[in-house]
């Protein structure tokens, strides 16, 4: 049985409730009433929460979380202008991982409010796992943890990597690490298969079939000054100059690393 949104937001006002479901590019989200504040009814609305926008959202959301949630005083751009002209300012990521504003000022606030594509240092207390949206604890100077992944191509846009991907994120306490694949179906006829190592075990292996994608979910384990590791090996690469007919592509190709997903 299929429920449509009617039928949803009806059963919300048989109930008494002011929250409305609609619907996103590709996914649902609350429209008004009592989902809407979730960030006031977590940390009280006089509370200091500092959005920081990195480009991830769809617009919407920042405008909405803002209007609804006066606990939310500032928003900082990491990611360029926020659409839509709200007050703004522009930070950078400084050496230590600490934000700066343009004047170098370091970024302090209470608590922050990211997408999932900016890890900041902080504790957890919240999140809506409909477009990805996280409440940390900061208490001080905002902190992004930094990751470095290697063993993808470079050019821009481009998500193949070769035989191996190996990725480290500062500051890790642990939590999970997951990665989104794919291949191409005029390149790879049978699955590929992928497996992930952590301190130099197997923790998991995906099988990508040529026509669709495949998650692959891994526990991120401390090392050595708190950096996390985990490296990814792919079974087979292929060229497409061997394979496909017309291709000039000469680079050995494993497989497509679309999203890399930190999850707490």
């Amino acid at each position: 049985m299929r429920l449509h949104l009617h039928i949803v937001n009806d059963e919300f006002q048989r109930l008494g409730l002011t929250a409305r479901l609609a619907k996103g590019n590709g996914y649902f989200f609350f429209q008004s009433g009592e989902a809407e504040d979730w960030i006031d009814r977590t940390v009280g609305r006089n509370a200091d929460v500092s959005f920081i926008w990195n480009g991830r959202l769809e617009a919407h959301a920042v405008w909405e979380t803002e209007f609804f949630n006066r606990s939310v005083n500032h928003i900082y751009d990491l990611g360029g202008a926020v659409p839509g002209g709200l007050p703004e300012t522009h930070v950078t990521r400084s050496p230590s991982g600490v934000l700066v504003d343009d004047a170098g000022n370091v970024v302090k606030a209470q608590y922050a409010l990211t997408s999932d594509g900016a890890d900041l240092v902080g504790k957890m207390i919240g999140r809506d796992p409909r477009i990805g949206m996280y409440l940390i604890r900061v208490n001080g100077p905002i902190t992004q943890i930094e990751t470095d992944i290697h063993g993808l191509y470079t050019d821009p846009g481009d998500t193949w990597s070769g035989r191996e991907v190996r990725y480290a994120r500062s500051s890790c306490t642990g939590g999970r690490l997951s990665v989104l694949l794919q291949t191409d179906a005029n390149l790879y006829k049978q699955d590929q298969l992928v497996t992930a190592y952590v301190k130099g075990r197997v923790a998991g292996r995906a099988q990508v079939p040529p026509a669709s994608l495949a998650r692959l979910t891994v526990p991120l384990v401390p090392g050595p000054n708190n950096v996390c590791r985990v490296r990814f090996r792919m079974a087979r690469t292929l060229v497409p100059a061997k394979v496909v007919a017309g291709s000039t592509d000469t680079r050995p190709l494993g497989a497509h690393f679309l999203r890399f997903d930190y999850l707490p």
